[in-house]
């Protein structure tokens, strides 16, 4: 990690506790490069897997809302009971989402 992103992680750790005290809530948010990317979970408890393709197509997504992208395809694999996106999922939301 770079020091520039290790920077505003420490930031949005500060700002995350600023407001908890403020808003009376006795807690310790710890934000970490893993928790901006939530991972959803299929129904049996097993994580998503991506292939290479699905990879691929996430990585023609502009960089600024990728993360935001990939969340809504998890998301949507989630609730259509998926254990692997492929590149036909990722097409299914390309299309469900309107981009």
């Amino acid at each position: 990690m770079t020091p520039r992103c290790q920077r505003t992680f420490a930031n949005i750790r500060e700002y995350s506790r600023a407001r908890a005290n403020i808003s009376g809530h006795n807690c310790n948010p710890e934000v970490t490069p893993m928790s901006i990317e939530p991972t959803y979970r299929a129904n049996d408890g097993s994580e998503l897997e991506w292939t290479p393709a699905a990879m691929a197509m996430l990585g023609n997504v502009p960089f600024f809302v990728r993360s935001q992208a990939r969340s809504r395809i998890e998301a949507l694999a989630y609730a259509e009971g998926e254990h692997a996106i492929d590149a036909g999922l990722v097409e299914r939301a390309r299309l469900e989402f309107g981009q």
